[in-house]
């Protein structure tokens, strides 16, 4: 019988056609078919599960991650309910967190139970997986290999029209993966498929908002088509596209697993740390017991449940041309002054691209030190907002790119709950030098010269409680921000501080940190205010630290008749000490040899 007997509308150039047991395969002249030529030529081969490129990828390490790659693989692989559909899975950690091992995990076993259909690694590195011209064509040749009959339909489409590999993201879906399947569908008589899955790894790499857009429209579509018979999960940091797709359109659709709080990853980087060490104890032939447990329970908890972190200590000990345990040591203290290559380099540059990525990275940067000087002490992120003047446009613009490094509460629950640092490197990399060459290092005095003036105009701004000290509810960052330990890295010639120290109330501020912190604040500030930036000498005051140390001991002096002062003045001859010391730069309030402080509480 002639193979295209009943045929119509068909052009085929250049190509013969093979009938091998009922499959017709279109082949060029050139001996290949339209997958294994244009195609191919046209896909990432670095984005499959199985690449070269990817032989070194991250893994679960053994005995790590067991419950969730279990309940991913039920997932996979139970019945597709139609009734509600739950046929995408989005798994969403903070940059570090072992998201493309677990991807790279689960596309294994599933490759070895045969219902893996496709994989697509994206990476910032690769200019071929770092945009989506490349996705649909990789995800069409996988499933050309995998599903029955595809590969046949697929090869014609290329053949048809070569240019479909070029077209927009929409069309290569309909051209090269669904009008396919649903032919191979066909073809097959609906004999049942496999639950196959695709797993689509880093999609926030993708260097284009739009195109990351575009992707997931283009996926949606094609599942809510139901043309589409696959499970698809998503690995990717929680960017804007992300949450706006997974809280949106496909939220009925949608499992989420948050890595940063659905499971306990701490004895799981423990089991990695003690494995790889027990690797390296060996190897180096070291002697005695090595490493502590005290030393794991503390790298475990300076990884805040980043695997990364973990994975790139043990890279920096396990280096050939280094000594282990000393090597080991410099991370467990580790200080941020010491020359040389930081042992967590590799964090930090993954840290600078995501920074990179914002309106305005030293903003952001900025913000983000902010943060980590307040710390998690005080409860509600609508007071840092207050603090560092940002309303609902401007916060979108410094945060809305680092998700993955900074849980930033939805604008309903700012009142509620804070802001959170998911590494604890982080702020640590902003204040290093390191951060310097890729252009984001702000020098200690230049930020804490601006966090001291956010500091005076939120005191400005304030009003002093009518109850009495102890009773009152309070400002929650006076509780927590000493301004002695801002001042004394302040740069003392910026003329905005200068201005400051003129025309600030330090009446009333004295008053609010003495219902707020006492006189533990006053007590630094009365020894920083006198300096020679400030026209002092060692024997007298300029005018501007006159009216702050006037003023703080005659405010101290009334709390003092109080009834309820247990605060004490000092002696003439320590306030005349105190006048007469050269102006001081780094001095500490301690340093006045057994003699009683400024001011103090009894016992």
């Amino acid at each position: 019988m002639p193979v295209l007997s009943e045929a119509r509308d068909v052009a085929l150039h250049d190509c013969q056609i093979t009938d091998v047991a009922g499959d017709f395969i279109v082949t060029n002249n050139n001996g290949t078919d339209g997958v294994s030529g244009t195609l191919y030529h046209h896909i990432a081969p670095g984005a499959l599960h199985d690449a070269m490129e990817r032989s070194n990828a991250p893994r679960c390490a053994e005995r790590t991650r067991e419950k969730l790659q279990s309940d991913v693989n039920a997932w996979i692989t139970r019945p597709m309910n139609a009734s509600a559909p739950d046929n995408i899975l989005w798994l969403q950690g903070a940059a570090g967190s072992g998201k493309s091992a677990i991807a790279q995990s689960i596309a294994e076993s599933c490759e070895e139970q045969g219902i893996l259909a496709a994989t697509f690694f994206f990476s910032y590195l690769s200019n071929q997986r770092d945009n989506h011209s490349r996705f649909v064509s990789t995800l069409a040749y996988q499933l050309a290999l995998k599903i029955p009959h595809a590969r046949q339909f697929v090869g014609e489409a290329v053949v048809t029209d070569a240019s479909a590999v070029t077209k927009g993201i929409k069309l290569q879906m309909e051209t090269l993966i669904l009008r396919p399947l649903d032919k191979a569908r066909d073809k097959s008589q609906g004999a049942p498929w496999p639950n196959f899955v695709i797993i689509i790894d880093g999609l926030d790499e993708c260097q284009n908002e739009k195109e990351q857009s575009a992707i997931l429209e283009v996926i949606f579509n094609a599942l809510t088509s139901g043309r589409f018979p696959f499970r698809l999960l998503i690995a990717s940091r929680p960017e804007t596209e992300m949450r706006k797709f997974f809280s949106g359109i496909a939220r009925s659709r949608t499992w989420s697993i948050d890595l940063n709080t659905d499971y306990d990853v701490e004895p799981d980087i423990d089991i990695y740390l003690r494995a790889s060490f027990r690797l390296i104890h060996a190897k180096h032939q070291i002697q005695g017991v090595w490493p502590h447990d005290e030393d794991i329970a503390k790298l475990v908890e300076n990884a805040s449940g980043q695997f990364v972190y973990a994975s790139t200590v043990i890279k920096y000990v396990d280096d050939p041309a280094r000594q282990p345990q000393a090597h080991l040591e410099e991370v467990l203290v580790l200080q941020d002054s010491r020359e040389g290559e930081h042992p967590l380099s590799p964090l930090h540059t993954l840290y600078s691209s995501i920074l990179a990525k914002c309106a305005d990275p030293k903003e952001t940067v900025f913000g983000l030190r902010v943060i980590g000087e307040v710390g998690e002490m005080v409860t509600a992120a609508s007071s840092v907002n207050e603090f560092i003047r940002c309303g609902p446009q401007e916060l979108r613009r410094l945060f809305d790119k680092v998700h993955s490094l900074l849980y930033v509460p939805p604008p309903y629950e700012v009142h509620e709950h804070n802001y959170k640092l998911h590494h604890k490197s982080l702020v640590d990399f902003l204040g290093m030098k390191e951060s310097q060459v890729m252009g984001l290092y702000l020098p200690p005095e230049n930020f804490y010269t601006r966090y001291c003036l956010l500091y005076f105009r939120h005191c400005q701004g304030l009003s002093i409680p009518s109850t009495a000290a102890g009773d009152s509810p309070g400002d929650p960052l006076l509780s927590y921000i000493r301004l002695e330990n801002v001042f004394d890295k302040i740069d003392p010639n910026n003329q905005e501080i200068l201005r400051w120290m003129e025309d600030f109330d330090v009446k009333k501020w004295v008053e609010l940190e003495l219902r707020e912190q006492g006189v533990y604040c006053l007590k630094g500030m009365y020894i920083y205010v006198h300096r020679r930036e400030f026209k002092c000498s060692w024997w007298k005051c300029g005018s501007k630290c006159r009216r702050w140390r006037t003023t703080i001991r005659r405010q101290c002096q009334l709390h003092i008749n109080s009834p309820e002062s247990r605060l004490v003045l000092p002696s003439w001859s320590h306030l005349l000490r105190l006048k007469w010391t050269a102006p001081c730069e780094g001095l500490d309030v301690t340093d006045y040899k057994g003699d009683r402080p400024l001011y103090y509480y009894t016992g």
